[in-house]
């Protein structure tokens, strides 16, 4: 038997710029809201500001640039929310969030 599956609640962009505002780092990684933590941060290879620059922002193409595919499935076991990309994608959340 594998692992069960998790099934992640929905948040609106809305409930995704409240938590930035909060002082959490999220980004999107295609429709998933993924949680970095200030130690994730600390110990990022390419340094916090590569992460930093894409809270509230699609960061797909990126992330899938520079990270191997073990990376890239550990990056998927800190996703806290899915979010509904509508059809044009994502739209980068803008300052002040």
């Amino acid at each position: 038997m594998g692992a069960p599956t998790v099934v992640l609640p929905c948040w609106t962009r809305k409930q995704v710029a409240s938590r930035i505002l909060a002082g959490e780092s999220l980004f999107i990684l295609h429709n998933k809201v993924i949680r970095v933590s200030q130690s994730w941060l600390s110990v990022h290879p390419g340094g916090s500001l590569s992460i930093l620059h894409f809270v509230g922002r699609d960061a797909a193409d990126e992330v899938e640039a520079y990270h191997s595919d073990s990376t890239l499935r550990r990056i998927q076991g800190y996703a806290i929310a899915t979010v509904d990309l509508g059809e044009e994608g994502w739209v980068p959340l803008l300052p002040p969030v």
